[in-house]
């Protein structure tokens, strides 16, 4: 991460690569705990860090839970992605990891 994780805040937009917006800053969770052999290639956070990124006309589409590791920067208000809009609709994040129970 290149950027201060204490930077993302809630009610920040939240941008792809290619600065097409996803959402918005829902929630943010810091150093959940995370299980054994989890890493940013499975799709879980190891940091145990998450941001859950609200989606859709007010916040009223899905939810998405974006590993720490996914961040690329943080500008001014924005939180920016290291992938494609797409590419967030096929990673499972839309299942709240086992992790995060509780946490709301």
């Amino acid at each position: 991460m290149d950027y201060q994780w204490s930077a993302v805040r809630k009610g920040m937009d939240v941008y792809d690569v290619n600065g097409d917006k996803i959402g918005g800053v829902g929630e943010i969770y810091a150093g959940a705990t995370v299980g054994a052999g989890t890493s940013a290639t499975s799709g879980a956070s190891a940091s145990g860090n998450y941001v859950k990124v609200d989606t859709g006309f007010l916040g009223l589409g899905k939810d998405y839970y974006v590993p720490a590791e996914y961040v690329s920067e943080v500008v001014d208000d924005k939180v920016i992605l290291n992938l494609t809009k797409d590419a967030t609709k096929t990673m499972g994040w839309d299942n709240k990891p086992a992790s995060l129970e509780g946490l709301d």
